[in-house]
């Protein structure tokens, strides 16, 4: 897992931040979707469809690779298929800038301790208001996107969310320049300017440039996805790797038009991008070049952030005395268990998360594994809406369990279309996605859900690129 230290072709001026407006959401992780009042299927598509509205981001999320560059004064400009989810003038300088792990969202820190989170990306707390005896130099987020570290320049360590604090240096040598996390957050680097890294939890220590003696300030680290590992660089571009990590190869010998200010790992983990303050960005390894900024921005490029791969979560109904929605585990395997008990008003079923936003064709083939038996009819079924952009209009699509094939792999096509379900045209925009089972003395149990090319097999988080969270 990579997370940019100094951390994500015009600037989308949008206003998507609540950050440091008091403002908090949920924990998206915890959260059990519930489902309206319905009796039986018309009832439950008329009421389930009552709630469906537009995506709070316009278009739809391309499924392709990209990274952002961020300025001092919190703008954000994107590359590739990375989307801007909103762009503020901040309160202090911002310093960094970490990726949603999944889904589509990030958070900008500034010096001054301000949190600013837009897209997807939770807000958890910041220092506004409260005294910094060292201005914050990075931030990084945990791997289930449900907190984050901020890191000041004398190596104080602000924790937030579901972030644990793990330790702080005693004494640094030059300056904290940046965090890197391990896979599963349960430790961290922290770089300084003199090249020192100090390991923290179950952060393991690879090497440092520690009394050596650097033409040029450290000025960012990332961690390999494996967490055996990580990359130092310095301003002048020199890249030193620890560990497992690679050298794919640094900027040391070129003529930069500006220093190198940020540093972050490609989905795949085998190649990274080198931001200058001036917004131009150098690939290396697999790590695609997407663009640089064409003119001189109004204040410096401060980091580079990579686009995460697609996550889809399917997050069972919260429970009511007529249904029980739960992931369950059967032997060695997990179902999704759906039982509906009486014909009372909640249906039982799951939604499916991470999804919303995207164009119809970007979920592919659609389907479940029944482990049930022969289909009850028409249930379970997987239930579409979608937007047509140009005209707003919402459109309604049941693919019913019987229609799905005749093996136990149900798979539906949204764009050809299904029996009982008609077409639906692939650029038409997701707003959401449940499988439901609204028939009373029912039980379901389903499991290996697809969607948008991604095989969901439990109760966590499934990525495009092959990961699980949770």
């Amino acid at each position: 897992m990579v997370v940019g230290v100094i951390t994500m072709s015009t600037t989308l001026e949008l206003s998507g931040s609540v950050g440091d407006r008091g403002v908090a959401a949920p924990p998206r992780r915890r959260r059990r979707c519930r489902a309206p009042a319905a009796a039986a299927l018309a009832a439950v598509v008329t009421v389930l469809g009552s709630l469906v509205v537009a995506p709070s981001i316009a278009g739809a999320y391309p499924l392709g690779p990209g990274y952002w560059l961020t300025t001092a004064s919190g703008h954000v400009f994107r590359f590739g298929q990375a989307q801007t989810f909103g762009t503020r003038l901040v309160s202090g300088a911002v310093v960094g800038t970490s990726a949603d792990p999944f889904l589509e969202g990030y958070w900008l820190a500034t010096a001054t301790g301000h949190v600013y989170n837009f897209g997807s990306a939770k807000f958890y707390g910041s220092l506004a208001g409260k005294s910094v005896p060292s201005p914050i130099a990075g931030i990084a987020s945990t791997s289930t996107s449900l907190g984050y570290w901020l890191v000041a320049r004398n190596g104080t360590v602000y924790h937030f969310g579901d972030a644990r604090w793990h330790g702080k240096p005693r004494t640094v040598g030059g300056h904290v320049v940046g965090i890197a996390r391990t896979p599963d957050s349960g430790g961290y680097w922290i770089a300084t300017s003199a090249g020192n890294v100090y390991n923290f939890g179950n952060a393991a220590f690879r090497g440092s440039l520690a009394g050596h003696k650097l033409t040029k300030p450290v000025v960012a680290i990332a961690s390999t996805l494996s967490g055996q590992g990580y990359w130092i660089v310095q301003s002048n571009g020199a890249v030193t790797a620890f560990g497992n990590a690679h050298n794919y190869g640094g900027t040391s010998k070129l003529r930069l038009p500006a220093p190198i200010t940020g540093m972050s790992l490609d989905r795949t983990g085998r190649g990274y991008w080198l931001t200058t303050a001036t917004g131009h960005v150098y690939n290396f390894g697999n790590a695609v070049n997407y663009g640089s900024l064409t003119s001189k921005p109004s204040s410096p490029i401060v980091s580079v952030a990579t686009r995460p791969a697609l996550a889809v979560k399917v997050d069972a109904y919260v429970g009511t005395t007529s249904e029980t929605s739960n992931w369950v585990k059967v032997n060695t395997t997990w179902e999704l268990s759906l039982h509906k008990a009486t014909s009372g008003t909640t249906p039982a079923g799951a939604r499916v998360l991470g999804v919303e936003g995207l164009q119809v064709k970007q979920l592919k083939t659609i389907g479940f594994t029944y482990k049930s038996g022969k289909c009850n009819v028409n249930e379970p079924y997987f239930l579409l809406y979608a937007r047509n952009v140009s005209t707003g209009h919402i459109y309604q699509r049941i693919y019913a369990c019987k229609y799905g094939g005749g093996t136990v792999n149900k798979r539906f096509n949204p764009v050809t279309g299904v029996t009982g379900a008609a077409p639906l045209p692939g650029t038409y925009v997701v707003t959401s996605l449940d499988i439901v089972e609204p028939v009373k003395n029912t039980t379901t149990r389903i499991t290996d859900i697809v969607v948008a090319g991604i095989t969901v097999r439990d109760w966590r988080t499934f990525t495009a690129a092959g990961t699980i969270i949770g």
